[in-house]
């Protein structure tokens, strides 16, 4: 606008010609900037090719025939192959990623659970696929999300090529599955023994490649997802037999269990004796699984009212850090669990009692030998702590006074924590505070004798950090002028020792009230099997075989218009009274 109105008509056609050409030289001289570039690579790449250095070979590909290139790849799954099947901690199959393998390793699944009838009977195609490649991409994105340091691709490259075990596992059962000389029951069997190694060995591979990956506080996080993943494909590798099998599984579980039911029946009407010898055992059982739910109740209030009151707590704060010996929280603890076992087993024992369930007694009998081998390890914990803790606490008390108190955050809360509830102050007096790390660093122009929570407190104080002396200058006191009231001389030795005894003579007392009672309850289900093994003749009376006989035929006539030749054999071969005796 102002070289329209200010400036000659001949000035600005000048002007607008002098900046034109100025803007041609300009594009001009920057096409030859390029061209001078695009030359001079050219001729850094033309000329002899034997100079010296190292040439990447492997990303020049461009112009190698196809059948080297695909050796090439082949080549390189092989090795990662080689690697799936003797696992080791090196990255080299995370660092040279690729999706052929797992690619092949999935496709080889799904073609191999697929239907091959037409029926659809048995995972399709579809299904296969994308569980195996959904389920990957799920947990990449949980190691992403919880920091792993491994990109997407990398994560899928391991998880895919780690399918190799199941790829075995999946080849071997469609293997199985045409074989018709061995019963079904032996290849049920021998079919979840591959799968579950197949796991195993698949869990294992994918855990040693990636376990670097995971940041230090989340590997159980990563982990879990990762196991849970080749499960889920192991459980659809396990049913690819055509529905009718399991259908057939479920008949063969549900007729043994009513065949069962029908002996166990006909046992009991057939001998009043026995019946009342049975009635006598059941009572007894039902009251030991009585008093095994009032002694876990016991052990559980016990365990947790150490655990929650501050006045019992501090000792075991102060016994979770002391060293190289047994932890006596870790005993409070394992009390407690067994206390809720306890209470368990005791529910189940008196439902087993009510419905003569032989499986639950038989559990509940396995249940008790564990908790009464726990009830020992509990207290030989104790015993073990005890001896050390009796030898070492007057030196490691002066050591954590003297040395660490003021310097370590845990051990000062701590020591105020025991000083406060005890009312003492050191290990053996208020001196013991002379010359240590806290008098020396923590005083300021005014030298502190003792810290605040050697002081009497009001009543608003709650240690650690909440402390409240009735006396201010109670710190500023010499050792030879303290007054009583204000501040607390006598040693927490002694007081330690005390505590320490009674949570130690609490926690050994509690673990030994339940053994007793557990040793009875094993004699009394004992005594029941023996019986039933004494008894056992009696049932195989003419009346109770031709009863039996004919329950078996009604059944199996049922089951023979259902279930397939194959699953009849099994029915043939194992009958369900004899499995279940």
């Amino acid at each position: 606008m102002l070289l329209r109105y200010w400036l000659p008509v001949k000035c600005r056609f000048k002007i607008a010609a002098l900046l034109t050409c100025r803007y041609w030289d300009y594009c001009t001289s920057s096409f030859q900037h390029e061209e001078n570039v695009i030359i001079q690579h050219d001729k850094f790449l033309s000329g002899n090719m034997d100079a010296d250095g190292v040439i990447d070979t492997v990303s020049a590909t461009l112009d190698e025939p196809v059948l080297e290139t695909i050796l090439r790849d082949l080549k390189a799954v092989s090795s990662k192959l080689r690697a799936v099947m003797l696992p080791r901690s090196e990255n080299q199959l995370i660092r040279d990623w690729d999706l052929w393998g797992p690619l092949f390793l999935c496709v080889f699944i799904a073609v191999m659970l697929h239907s091959n009838d037409g029926t659809g009977k048995e995972p399709r195609f579809t299904e296969a696929f994308a569980i195996t490649w959904f389920g990957a991409c799920i947990v990449t994105i949980n190691i992403k999300l919880l920091g792993g340091t491994i990109s997407v691709f990398q994560s899928l490259c391991v998880l895919g090529y780690c399918l190799l075990p199941l790829c075995i596992a999946v080849f071997f059962c469609r293997i199985l599955s045409l074989q018709e000389s061995y019963s079904t029951a032996f290849i049920l069997f021998l079919r979840l023994f591959v799968v579950i190694v197949s796991v195993i060995w698949s869990c294992y591979a994918s855990i040693t490649f990636l376990y670097g990956t995971y940041p230090e506080r989340r590997k159980a996080l990563a982990v879990y997802p990762l196991c849970f993943f080749y499960i889920v494909i192991a459980c659809y590798v396990n049913i690819c037999l055509p529905i009718i099998y399991t259908v057939n599984c479920l008949i063969f579980t549900v007729s043994a269990w009513c065949r069962f039911f029908v002996e166990a029946e006909i046992k009991h009407h057939f001998s009043m004796q026995s019946r009342i010898y049975v009635g006598t055992n059941k009572a007894w059982f039902f009251v030991c699984c009585i008093l095994f739910w009032l002694i876990g109740c016991i052990f559980s209030a016990v365990s947790i009212w150490m655990l929650v009151d501050p006045r019992r707590r501090i000792s075991l704060d102060y016994v979770n850090f002391y060293e190289n010996d047994p932890l006596l929280r870790y005993a409070i603890s394992l009390l407690m669990a067994i206390g809720i076992c306890l209470v368990a087993v005791g529910l189940l024992g008196c439902l087993a009692a009510l419905k003569e369930a032989i499986c639950l007694i038989g559990f509940c009998f396995v249940a008790i030998i564990l908790l009464l081998i726990s009830q020992c390890i509990v207290s030989a914990l104790v015993a073990a702590y005890y001896d050390k803790v009796n030898n070492r606490l007057d030196g490691y008390l002066y050591n954590l006074i003297h040395e660490r108190y003021g310097r370590q955050v845990w051990v000062t809360e701590l020591l105020d924590s025991i000083q406060f509830y005890q009312k003492c102050c050191g290990s053996n007096s208020s001196e013991d505070y002379m010359f240590s790390y806290w008098q020396i660093v923590h005083s300021p122009g005014t030298v502190y004798y003792v810290p605040v929570s050697c002081c009497a407190q009001r009543q608003d104080a709650y240690p650690p950090h909440n402390l409240y002396p009735i006396d201010q200058r109670c710190v500023e006191y010499t050792y030879d002028r303290q007054p009583e009231k204000a501040v607390h001389k006598e040693g927490c030795y002694d007081k330690i020792m005390t505590w320490i005894n009674e949570n130690c003579l609490i926690t050994f007392s509690v673990s030994l009230i339940g053994i007793p009672f557990e040793v009875t309850e094993m004699y009394v289900i004992l005594l029941y099997f023996i019986w039933i093994y004494q008894h056992f003749s009696d049932y195989r009376t003419c009346d109770y075989k031709k009863t039996v006989q004919e329950v078996n035929e009604q059944i199996s006539s049922c089951i023979k218009k259902i279930c397939s030749p194959r699953f009849h054999q099994v029915l043939i071969e194992l009958p369900a009274a004899q499995c279940m005796w």
